[in-house]
């Protein structure tokens, strides 16, 4: 399994240690699992959101296009 973790040091201001730390401590795991586990939460959240906008902008896109159509048609029938 350490075959597939990178190994890192990162610079944390004292104050952000603290509440990393304090919250490892609730949830009982170590503060790099905690970093791990909040780290993976922020890009699940990402995805989330960029699956909410593709689904906006594809239903945006299909009233546009039904839109189109419906002018087309009338325009249409108007001649």
């Amino acid at each position: 399994m350490m075959n597939d973790l990178h190994r890192s040091q990162f610079r944390l201001p004292y104050v952000l240690y603290d509440r990393i730390k304090a919250a490892a401590e609730a949830n009982k795991r170590s503060i790099n699992a905690e970093i791990v586990s909040r780290l993976e939460a922020s890009f699940t959240h990402e995805d989330d959101q960029f699956d909410r906008l593709e689904k906006i902008l594809a239903d945006r896109d299909a009233w546009v296009v039904e839109e189109i159509k419906g002018a087309v048609a009338k325009a249409m029938a108007d001649k």
